[in-house]
Order: structure tokens, then sequence, then C-alpha cells
């Protein structure tokens, strides 16, 4: 239905007109619109259906001032939230990159370099006519199954040109700078066609993309911070809800969400179907005057599902048929969950938090990056004013006992109080379902997060609105402002000449398999690998917790990892080598360890600018080449 209200370009743009817009049905704060402001067709977005009644798109074309159609039009205010957005991600984490984009990628530790990877390797497979899921360029020459990895397909061919025009580096970094702006961007986009409001809108998009969960992610899990797409799917259940998407429709833009979504994170793809089926069952519990529309959006999700299972078959079917280990650990349930103090004191990740609080923080099981719960007082506050103006709503309660759900499963199988563990919780009993009990429930409050932010936005939007609120509002973005003194958002890394320049491919021959030292997760070998083109193997690799099962544990690898050989490390070194078809041994110069006593069985190395390099005689590749394999 077309509502003649004109779009609304902040909190009191225009006095007097209803502003929440709430379920077909049950009138909100007011007697709200039911279309949808957002985007769409322009009775949806809450403009008349005759544009020249009110100005909008076509008054660019007509001449009009581009910064009052930006000011006064849905359209436009979706391309201003985007631009603030994308400006403060640039501020906040952007400026150190930017000086260095080849040298510095966003987030800290080992995991972003497997990122780096990736982004990488999937364009360079299908290009060059290789297997993107089974590649062999780790872990050679038994290979690993991407199925099982955390190999973000969706994201490394989305940003392909950028990989293929500026490196896998550069592409890394664009994919983290717009991580935050896209979450923030959808969910304003849900936020505005829930609340019609800009500016509540905004700062309900900037607490979901900018919150903890998504920061504390950046540090090098982009695969969990990609979150755009719930927002997307919360949008398209409230459109078909409302009636301004048909069914078939809500289908297909459904499916194709939950594709990108399942080539961007299998663990988010896998959550989201639980709490997607968790919100259903509450509404239709709790709403029932809404029961009829309700049962079109669990038609549609099924269907959208079943699209999803057949154009996703391929990797669903490689990842059933390879034998590979379990992605995590079974008891890292129990650790990587929220600790219940999260919920009001903040980590060192936030500025608020700092070190102020590390007495406390620090006994959190996990690490700063999974913990996640921290809403701050503001924002719990305006959660509380929410409660209070809309208690008598029935889509109020849901949405809160949604939120309380997502929040209780998140504290895990059991209590943790300040790090100390207390009585069972209700994710014990589900924590032994297959899949689902190598879910980590700490991650589980990015579903918590996006009804905040919701609520957030829909207080806001209330009237009368007043100065204290829109204070309360900007106190709760600064208490989640990131820490940006601390080492979590840029790390600065060197890359040897030897492949920065090309070396490698005039030293080592094509596909030639490659033992690097600095070893595995010791370095950035990875990094190394894929910005040279994937020009060599690699006996080793960091692309899970855990390695392939078919390549073994080898005793070497702890003298790999240590540098200081053993008795018994010539014999163990010459098994791996053969075993393994490594060629060569590349040492960057400088690596601590005693490499030139470790790889003396190889003979004397050849210097090449910054790396020493060893050759493999034949004699061991030929005579090792049958040594059995330890067990994985």
């Amino acid at each position: 239905m077309a509502s003649t209200r004109r779009p609304s370009a902040g909190p009191s743009s225009t006095p007097g007109a209803p502003v929440v817009v709430a379920p077909p049905g049950e009138p909100g704060p007011g007697d709200p619109a039911h279309g949808d402001p957002a985007h769409g067709d322009p009775g949806e977005r809450g403009e008349p259906a005759h544009r020249g009644s009110v100005p909008g798109e076509s008054g660019v074309r007509a001449g009009r001032d581009p910064v009052e159609w930006l000011l006064g039009t849905s359209r436009g205010n979706g391309i201003a939230a985007f631009v603030l957005y994308l400006v403060a991600s640039v501020f906040i984490f952007g400026i150190p990159i930017l000086a260095h984009p080849t040298g510095t990628f966003v987030g800290w530790g080992a995991d972003p370099p497997s990122f780096v990877w990736y982004l990488g390797w999937w364009p360079h497979a299908i290009w060059h006519g290789l297997d993107p899921v089974v590649t062999h360029h780790v872990w050679a020459p038994v290979g690993v199954n991407l199925t099982h990895a955390t190999a973000i397909p969706g994201p490394s061919l989305a940003l392909a040109p950028v990989t293929i025009l500026f490196g896998p580096v550069v592409s890394y970094n664009v994919m983290a700078l717009l991580t935050p702006v896209l979450a923030a961007w959808t969910a304003y986009l849900l936020c505005r066609a829930v609340t019609g409001q800009f500016w509540a809108s905004l700062v309900g998009g900037y607490l979901f993309g900018f919150s903890v969960y998504v920061t504390g992610q950046m540090l090098g899990h982009p695969n969990l911070a990609l979150v755009f797409l719930l927002p997307v799917l919360a949008l398209l259940a409230l459109r078909l809800v409302r009636g301004a998407r048909s069914l078939r429709r809500t289908v297909l833009w459904m499916a194709a969400a939950l594709v990108g979504q399942f080539l961007t994170s299998y663990e988010v793809f896998l959550s989201l179907t639980m709490f997607v089926a968790i919100a259903l069952l509450l509404a239709l519990a709790m709403l029932p005057s809404h029961r009829r529309p309700l049962r079109d959006v669990a038609v549609a999700v099924g269907a959208s599902y079943a699209l999803t299972a057949v154009v996703v078959s391929p990797l669903l079917w490689s990842f059933l048929m390879a034998k590979e280990s379990p992605p995590t650990y079974a008891f890292w349930s129990t650790i990587f969950a929220t600790d219940l103090v999260n919920f009001l004191v903040p980590t060192s990740l936030t500025a608020a938090g700092g070190g102020n609080f590390f007495d406390v923080t620090g006994k959190f099981t996990g690490d700063i990056s999974e913990q996640a719960a921290y809403f701050g007082l503001p924002v719990l506050l305006m959660v509380a004013a929410f409660t209070i103006a809309c208690w008598r709503h029935r889509w109020a309660k849901w949405m809160l006992a949604f939120t309380g759900v997502a929040c209780v499963l998140s504290l895990g199988t059991h209590l943790h109080i300040a790090g100390t563990e207390t009585i069972p919780m209700p994710w014990k009993a589900l924590v032994s379902l297959p899949l689902l009990k190598y879910a980590l429930p700490g991650r589980f409050m990015v579903y918590a997060w996006l009804p905040v932010a919701v609520m957030a936005a829909m207080w806001l939007a209330l009237r009368p609105s007043g100065l204290g609120r829109w204070m309360l509002a900007a106190l709760a973005v600064v208490m989640l402002y990131p820490n940006t003194h601390g080492p979590f958002w840029h790390t600065s890394f060197s890359e040897p000449a030897f492949f920065a320049d090309g070396s490698v491919s005039r030293e080592i021959p094509h596909d030639a398999t490659v033992l690097v030292i600095p070893f595995a997760r010791n370095g950035d070998s990875m990094l190394w690998q894929a910005d040279s083109g994937f020009w060599f193997r690699m006996p080793t690799g960091y692309v899970g917790t855990r390695k392939p099962l078919a390549f073994g544990n080898w005793p070497i690898e702890d003298v790999l990892y240590s540098g200081q050989p053993g008795a018994d490390s010539a014999e163990q070194l010459k098994q791996y080598l053969g075993a393994n078809h490594v060629s060569a041994v590349v040492v960057v110069k400088g690596t601590p360890g005693a490499w030139a006593r470790l790889f003396a069985p190889l003979g004397q190395p050849r210097s090449v600018q910054d790396v020493d390099i060893y050759t493999v005689p034949g004699s061991i590749l030929r005579g090792y080449a049958d040594s059995p394999r330890p067990p994985g």
C-alpha cells in the first residue's frame, strides 16, 4: 500500500508525522504507514506513486540540486548513508593502510595472510583451469579440500578484478575496509524500512556494522565479519509480510542472499539457519494475528533453502565426500563463549575499554576477537527505553525474546562470570548435534546485535523526539569506538625481495614443491606464494585449525618451527623431504634457528638476494620417496 507521507531526511523533518512502521495489522507508535521507504518502487519507499508530486530521483534529471536530492529522497539518503559509513571505516581503520596498501594489512596475527592467499587462489585457479576446490599448492603432494576451510570463494570472486589489477594484499584491504560499511549499510536499509527515519536508521546501521562483533572479527576472520547479508534477509522477510514483494521474487532474492552467505562462511550459514528457525517459531507463537503472512515467510525460507542447496550442491558434495579433520576441536565451544560480565565491561578492543578493565577482561575465555557481547550502557538504556515505550506491542516482545535467546545461547555450555565457569546453560543440550557442535557460541552475538540495532533505531524514531535521545545515541557510538591505539587494526609485513621482485620464478622451477623457512605460521609464506602468482607449491599451509588427515604428523615439523635440530633430525628431514617431493628449501636470511646445521645433509646453499636456497639431492628424493606417512 502506498503511503502519502514524504520521505524523511532527518529526525524532525516532518513534524507530527508518524514514524515507526509496525507490522501490518498491528499499529505501532502513532499510526504507521506500511510502505517500505528504504528501497524499491515509489510506493514502497513511502513516496506517492506519482513521482511528480514529490521531489525524487526525477528531480536530479530535471536539474535539481544534487545535494537536495541526496538529503531529501530515500535513495539519496541511502547513498549518503553508504558514503558516511565508508568515511568512518577509512578514518578508523584505513589511514595507515592507505599509506602502504601493499605492505600493510587490516588485522593482526596469522589469519589474515591465509585470507590473502584465498583471495588470490580462486581467480588464479579458475583462470588457469585448475581445480579451485581441491588444491595441491599447499600441503603438497596430498593437497587439501577447501570446502573444509574458511576459503571465502564468494568474496574472492567478487574481488577478482581488484586482485588481478593490484594484487591479493590490496584486495584483502579493500574487503576489510568494506566489511563494516556493508554491514552498517544493509542494517541501515532494514532500520529505514522499519522507521522511515534517516538519522535514526543511520545510528542503527552504525551500531550493527561497527559493533564489537564485526570489528572483533575484522582482526582476522573476514569470513565471519562479512555479515551484511543478514539484514538483507530480514528485510526480504519484512517486505513479504507487508505484501510489498511477491512470494516468487522473495524466494529468488532470498536464495541469492543465502548462496552469497554460503560462499562467504559455512559457519555463519549454519548458525543463520538455526536462528531463522528460532525467529520463525517465536513469531508464529507470539504473533498470532500475523500467522498467514508468517506462513508465507516460512514457505519462502524453505523454498529458498532448497534452491540454495541446488546451486551449491557441487560444493556440498565435495564437502561430504572429503575425509578431512573436523574444523575445530569439540572443546572449543566451552571456551569461545560469551562471559556474562562482557555485556557491560568492554575489552581493550574498544577505546572505552583500553587497558582500564584488563584485570577483569583478562579472565574472559577465548580471545579478544571473539568477545563480542559488549553493548555498552548507552545501548542497553536505549533498548530498555524501547521496551518501556513499545511493550504493549507483540512485535516488540518478539524482538526482545529473539534477542534474549541469542544472548543466552551465546553463553555456551556453561555460564562464565569473569572467567569462572558456573551453571550449565541451554547450549549444552544442543552442542552434541551434528555440525552445530563445531559452532562457537560466542559468535551467536551477531544475531543479538542486529535486533538491538533495530530497536535502538525505532526508539530514536519515536515521537516526540528530544535532545536527550540523540545525546544518548552519540554516547553509544563513542562507547563502541575501536581502540585505534592498540596493535589490532593494521600489521606491517616485509616480503623478501626474492619473492617480491620475481626472482623466485628464475631460481625455482614452476610448480616445484618448496619448503620455506620461516615455517608455516611462523612466517608469511602463504602470502609470498600468493604474491608470486602461485609459482611454487609448499608441503605445509595454514588453511584451517588442523592439517589434512592424509598428510600426517611428521616429527620434523616441530624442529622446523623451532629451528633447533636434535639427534634424529637428519633422518626425519630426509623422510619428510622425500615423501613430500620437496625439491628445494628456501631459508629467509635472518630467520632465528640453526638452519645450516639442520640442512647440512642437503649440501651447501646458494645465496640469492635475501634468501639461501638448498637443492634437495636426487638421492634423497629417490631413496625416501616411499617413506611411510605417520598417522594424522
